[in-house]
């Protein structure tokens, strides 16, 4: 999902967001529980407040999982940080005119995924963002995956199951993406879900119980 902010947005992709989509399957298309759905519900989205020391958090998340923000100095000191607990969605806004000017990292955390993104604030700006990408372990049936791309590469979302056939192919041109798949319809068994942009790859194991 793109946004349309210039200074710096991050999706973890954020509007109010309606149902999951079934993006792609693999296999034959008479069998049941053979399909994933990646869903638009687990997103977020930030981005510098123009003319100002503030940044704007959106988040959607329909787990109502606790959700941890840090930001942190150039320095790498936590100059904020709190727990949003237990909300499906959150808009918010961080005045940040105690500490300045700067390009501050904005840390989202959800049980084990942890993402990390540069945002400018007062109109710093930030240098060419390198491909990261982030994919959590398994939790109810679903895995959360989140990329920045500042290349010129496509990213390659691909999940393969133990015996390397492909269950789900996704290339994606987008600069920030992110989203829950949701694999509780999958055959028992282990999953093997890759990013890769270029030569580098994040991947997670995933076991389908």
């Amino acid at each position: 999902m793109k946004t349309v902010k210039k200074v710096f947005v991050f999706i973890f992709a954020l509007a109010i967001l309606v149902s999951g989509k079934t993006f792609a399957f693999n296999g034959n298309p008479e069998e049941e529980k053979f399909e994933v759905t990646a869903s638009e519900k687990f997103a977020y989205s930030i981005y510098a407040i123009q003319s100002s020391l503030k940044f704007r958090l959106n988040f959607d998340n329909e787990d109502g999982s606790n959700v941890t923000v840090k930001v942190l100095d150039p320095q790498g000191r936590v100059v904020f940080s709190e727990t949003i607990k237990k909300q499906v969605e959150a808009r918010r806004n961080y005045d940040l005119s105690a500490v300045g000017k700067g390009v501050y990292t904005v840390e989202i955390i959800d049980g084990d995924f942890k993402a990390s993104h540069k945002v400018g604030i007062g109109g710093a700006s930030i240098e060419k963002k390198e491909f990261s990408a982030y994919v959590s372990k398994i939790q109810d049936g679903s895995v959360k995956v989140a990329y920045e791309n500042g290349g010129e590469d496509g990213v390659n979302i691909v999940l393969k199951d133990e015996k390397g056939n492909i269950v789900y192919d996704e290339i994606s041109q987008d600069a920030q993406y992110a989203r829950k798949f949701n694999l509780s319809k999958l055959r028992k068994g282990t999953y093997t879900m890759s990013v890769t942009s270029g030569r580098k790859t994040v991947e997670q194991v995933c076991n389908i119980q």
